[in-house]
């Protein structure tokens, strides 16, 4: 869980409140980078920043990160 999932959480939770409510908990789903594009697209209506080279570009190092950590079992207390 990253640092701004539990922020994610309260901000969800004040609005499940609201009638008006588009998005729920579930459809966050996934974890870390995905789940915050999740909110950020489906909360705060922010799908076009989710199109750019520079997302795909960033999308490309996670996966190159997460298949180093995988193969070297490198953790968070690694330098990556």
């Amino acid at each position: 869980m990253t640092r701004y999932e539990p922020t994610m959480d309260k901000i969800m939770r004040m609005h499940a409140r609201t009638p008006d409510m588009r998005s729920h908990f579930k459809d966050l789903g996934d974890q870390g980078i995905s789940r915050a594009k999740n909110y950020l697209v489906k909360v705060c209506g922010l799908s076009e920043a989710f199109e750019t080279k520079a997302w795909h570009a960033a999308r490309m190092f996670l996966k190159g990160r997460n298949l180093r950590v995988g193969v070297f079992a490198y953790t968070d207390d690694d330098t990556v």
